[in-house]
């Protein structure tokens, strides 16, 4: 039983370390490093299109076209709800 009186079904919690990428001296390998670099610069570049999408709902210009300044689909805002340009300017790398 836990101090609030709870008992964990399988004896308690247990830390087996599978799911670390830790070696038994605590050390990341540098692929587990490299992954978690990857997976920050990837939420960074996520936060600055958020912000650049809070910048045009401000302004006025969220879900018009920086290209042609056509309406853009409600569907491909609802997809993908920072992009900045409509669905005839959209290429599998945009945003």
């Amino acid at each position: 039983m836990t101090e609030s009186g709870t008992s964990w079904p399988d004896g308690g919690p247990q830390d087996t370390g599978s799911a670390s990428a830790a070696g038994t001296d605590g050390a990341r390998s540098p692929a587990a490093v490299d992954g978690g670099l990857a997976v920050l610069e990837q939420i960074e570049r996520e936060l600055i299109e958020v912000d650049a999408a809070l910048v045009r709902l401000d302004d006025g210009t969220y879900g018009t076209c920086r290209v042609c300044s056509a309406t853009i689909d409600d569907a491909l805002l609802a997809d993908r709800p920072t992009t900045d340009v409509c669905a005839a300017h959209t290429t599998p790398s945009s945003p």
